[in-house]
């Protein structure tokens, strides 16, 4: 009896299972994003760090505040303020989740080109200083789930006013 391929026909088979329960586990994950308030309340150093070069950038290049804040927001949602090499769309990328036409990967794996890219589209806003985070952020990058922004916007703000304020604090025993 000749085994052929099914040896590679189950491998391929476990393989693409694999694929659809993690886009399925990406997707209930999307889908929960925009619903309530944010469930974050501090950063991890990796976060902060990320944070505090959104926030450098922006300042080096003029950026107010409120739009180092619509950054934040923006990445605190996309990624978590982390620089994840991939996403539910496959070539997605870095702390902004940007997409090819953001730059080249290696641009966009880098948090300070990432950022870079993200304030010169944010300039391109009409009137992006009064919009709210949410609108401002959306109005960037253009999401399939418009409305999950907003609920960075107080952590936003607190890591862009105080990021000292944002840091994780270490579990003590009991």
């Amino acid at each position: 009896m000749s085994r052929g391929n099914g040896g590679s026909a189950h491998v391929i088979g476990l393989g693409l299972c694999v694929f659809a329960a993690y886009m399925g586990l990406q997707h209930k994950a999307h889908a929960a994003e925009d619903s309530g308030p944010a469930s974050m309340t501090c950063l991890t150093r990796t976060q902060q760090s990320n944070a505090r070069t959104i926030i450098t950038t922006g300042s080096d290049m003029g950026i107010p505040r409120r739009g180092q804040e619509v950054a934040i927001a923006t990445a605190l949602q996309e990624s978590g303020l982390y620089n994840l090499k991939g996403g539910m769309d496959g070539d997605n990328a870095g702390i902004f989740q940007q997409r090819p036409g953001w730059g080249s990967r290696a641009q966009r794996m880098d948090p300070g080109s990432a950022a870079t890219a993200f304030y010169q589209h944010l300039r391109r806003v009409p009137s992006w200083q009064s919009k709210s985070v949410n609108d401002a952020a959306q109005a960037v990058q253009q999401s399939g789930v418009p409305g999950a922004y907003g609920k960075w916007a107080q952590l936003a703000h607190k890591t862009v006013t105080n990021p000292a304020a944002t840091a994780c604090q270490p579990k003590r025993g009991k």
